[in-house]
């Protein structure tokens, strides 16, 4: 027993003798949230963090200190934009290709915030973009364009943030190869699109892969609020006063079309010409799966939506409807929004 205590007690003595040196652990940062609150495929954006930050002090077209040539001059470094000065900034066309890890903290100006207006931005081949509390306005009638568009993107987050006045769509975001889409990773959430211009007034095309659409109100837009094509989570939106078409599954297009389509509010105003119907335009290419929808088409000015379940849908072209069955029959399950759905494709996404 002696013997035994003090080659405990040596081995006790080694270990006092030498530091214990705990294993390195560096945080996966592509994993981190771009920031609380972001949710959706979208929402490990980077954005500009770890980088610089540029800040907007000139409301002048183009030179330094503009937010055209904060946009335009970021580099490899992660850039985010902070604004020194509030109200309406006026831009030029502003076109970034190949541009990543950008944040544009709209939250940053004083006062009321900061609306861009007089032309639009265009991200082409761009990653990890985080866009918040901004307004954007395109209003010029003089030609026909997106308030913004988003073409070939991942990762990418819009949050708390309005589009309005487009001549053409009012917000896009695209792969410009249906056969191999790019565009993926993206949310846009608690934003408002509305208000298309000219006879066009289209809310917008969200087209392609792992996209969520929660918590945005589409206003006061003729048809897309939105057109969708490729693989959508459309959660807890409200659609009002479409004029033509809200949620379009697809329209004419070959694509093949997977939507999740939860908890939204359909609200006709005086201008939707078909109350009784929310989902629209449906083909034999597109899949649906819904749950909890709402549509209110009295147009009497009281909120008294009902879930009318299947009768939501135009049925036209042979849309396939997804009902809920035991989840063991499908090769996919996720948890998105604080609600339990069937998703169609492979992701998973932390709330």
């Amino acid at each position: 027993m002696k013997r035994f205590l003090a080659v405990f007690l040596s081995v006790i003595l080694c270990f006092s003798l030498f530091q214990m040196v705990a294993p390195s652990v560096k945080a996966d940062t592509a994993l981190l949230p771009a920031f609380p609150g972001a949710e959706g495929f979208g929402y490990a954006a980077a954005g500009g963090r770890g980088g610089e930050v540029y800040h907007v002090t000139s409301y002048e077209l183009k030179g330094p200190g503009t937010f055209h040539d904060a946009l335009t001059t970021a580099g490899e470094t992660p850039r985010t934009i902070v604004f020194d000065i509030s109200g309406e900034i006026t831009i030029p066309q502003i076109v970034l290709r190949n541009k990543s890890n950008i944040t544009i903290a709209g939250q940053t100006a004083s006062g009321d915030g900061v609306t861009i207006r007089g032309n639009n931005i265009r991200f082409i081949d761009c990653s990890d973009i985080v866009i918040r509390y901004v307004r954007f306005r395109l209003g010029d009638l003089s030609f026909n364009d997106d308030t913004m568009y988003f073409e070939d993107c991942q990762n990418v987050i819009i949050d708390h943030s309005t589009f309005s006045w487009g001549t053409d769509e009012v917000l896009s975001i695209k792969s410009k190869d249906y056969e191999n889409p790019k565009s993926k990773n993206i949310t846009v959430q608690w934003s408002i699109i509305s208000e298309g211009l000219l006879t066009h007034s289209m809310g917008g095309l969200i087209e392609m892969n792992t996209i969520s659409m929660h918590h945005n109100l589409y206003a006061h837009n003729n048809d897309r609020n939105p057109k969708t094509k490729g693989q959508i989570d459309f959660v807890n939106n409200i659609v009002y006063n479409w004029g033509g078409f809200p949620y379009v599954a697809g329209g004419e297009s070959g694509t093949k079309g997977y939507g999740n389509v939860v908890g939204n509010y359909f609200i006709a105003g005086k201008n939707s010409a078909d109350p009784e119907h929310a989902i629209v335009r449906g083909n034999e290419n597109y899949s649906v799966y819904i749950e909890n929808n709402r549509i209110d088409s009295n147009k009497n000015g009281v909120l008294d939506g009902t879930d009318t379940g299947t009768d939501i849908i135009e049925v036209l072209k042979g849309l396939v409807l997804w009902f809920r069955i035991d989840l063991n029959t499908l090769q996919y399950t996720h948890k998105i929004l604080k609600q339990h759905i069937t998703l169609f494709w492979t992701m998973s996404v932390p709330l």
